[in-house]
């Protein structure tokens, strides 16, 4: 099915001043704390200080068919796991087109990009809901496959993406500036940025890149049709972006799912891994522990319930504990004060990953801890033990080691 007109000769009243301008002050570049700048190096309250000219410009470019979406600003986030992945960086005006496009899109209700068994990115569903319905699963059908898809986003064939795009957006100046929007490209300034693109498994003309504002939902329309073919199929799956589990009553019928996602996924070009020991796809029995999206589905007594992985707080410490390597500060040009909020960010999320817990509040409680050690661990480094130790609460509570009392 086709999303609205045509769009010849006008543009639709998504596009409209009043229309960008509600767009502008429902972001988060109109916010206390809005993103970071792209590559022109223009932050938001500078855009905002000039907001109805720029609004202006973007509408007479879109109308004239002259927009074209800036190269993304390379940065840089540490993994869990160690070394870092690239996070994608628009420019703030193309942040503001492509929120205005989901706006356009989330509008009418014939354009649903997201599938039953989609829950990543897909509306009014959150990670916890991912979570607690592989739990349910689980609890009546105790085999699961769980499986990856290998650099998803990276590998994203742009062709079948933009194909899609023509097909379902009907507006033709929105489907334009979509498929643009694909066609973004990292701008890699140094031999350091290029060696970790390619690290990373960037190629150009390949994959969609992560950060940008449309990224989620593309990914989601691209993989819509997959999902289906699962679902006619009679197999019993959630996906969450590329993370995904497959709920059977038996082994066979987990290998049969898992040969139905690999024939569907080499019709996009991407893939899972084969099923070997101690690969990323695996089988659990129903007396094994399964892993998905950072929780352990763990069997106690006759039902399942959700913990959290028994070494999941000391990764988390280990990765906090490479961010706040004076060096590394140094590298990232991270100051006190910024290296205190990505270590809250770093918080917030694992502490929203884990919130479905039975024992969420002493899991949360024990990673705060984790952050404040760490934070000293920086002032040690920086002041010397002597210094810190001299240091009360509330000047500590200053730095952000600790909470005012």
């Amino acid at each position: 099915m086709v999303l609205g007109g045509t769009g010849r000769g006008r543009l639709p009243a998504s596009l409209s001043t009043d229309a960008l301008r509600e767009v502008w002050r429902g972001s988060r570049d109109a916010s206390a704390t809005p993103g970071a700048p792209g590559i022109d190096g223009i932050r938001a309250p500078q855009f905002a200080s000039d907001l109805a000219d720029n609004i202006k410009r973007v509408r007479q470019e879109i109308r004239a068919d002259s927009y074209r979406f800036n190269r993304l600003r390379l940065a840089r986030v540490l993994k869990e796991s160690g070394g870092y992945r690239i996070l994608a960086i628009p420019t703030v005006r193309d942040r503001l087109v492509q929120r205005a496009i989901l706006r356009h899109l989330e509008a009418n209700q014939r354009f649903e990009p997201s599938s039953a068994i989609s829950y990543g990115f897909a509306k009014q569903r959150t990670l916890a809901d991912a979570q607690r319905a592989a739990l349910g699963l689980r609890n009546s059908r105790p085999w699961v496959l769980k499986c990856d898809i290998v650099r998803f986003f990276d590998r994203i064939p742009r062709s079948h993406l933009k194909e899609l795009i023509r097909k379902k957006v009907g507006w033709k100046v929105i489907a334009r500036l979509l498929c643009r929007a694909v066609d973004s490209e990292l701008q890699l300034r140094t031999s350091e940025d290029l060696e970790l693109a390619t690290e990373n498994g960037v190629q150009v003309g390949v994959g969609l890149r992560q950060g940008m504002p449309v990224s989620p939902m593309l990914s989601n329309l691209l993989l819509k049709r997959f999902d289906e073919r699962l679902g006619k199929l009679g197999i019993v799956a959630i996906r969450y972006a590329d993370d995904i589990a497959v709920f059977t009553d038996s082994r066979d019928a987990a290998k049969v799912a898992l040969n139905a996602i690999q024939a569907g996924l080499a019709e996009l070009e991407l893939e899972v891994p084969d099923l070997l020991d101690g690969g990323k796809t695996s089988i659990s029995g129903p007396t094994d522990v399964a892993e998905f999206l950072g929780v352990e589905i763990r069997r106690k007594g006759e039902t399942y319930k959700l913990c959290a992985p028994a070494r999941k707080l000391e990764k988390i410490e280990a990765a906090m504990a490479a961010m706040v390597q004076v060096q590394q500060c140094i590298a990232d040009k991270r100051n006190i004060g910024q290296v205190v909020r990505a270590l809250d960010s770093f918080t917030i999320g694992h502490a929203a990953s884990m919130a479905v817990l039975e024992d969420g509040g002493d899991f949360m409680a024990r990673l705060e801890a984790c952050k404040q050690r760490q934070l000293r661990a920086l002032l040690v480094n920086l002041l010397g033990t002597k210094v810190v130790g001299s240091l009360g609460p509330d000047h500590l509570a200053i730095l952000g080691v600790e909470a005012f009392k």
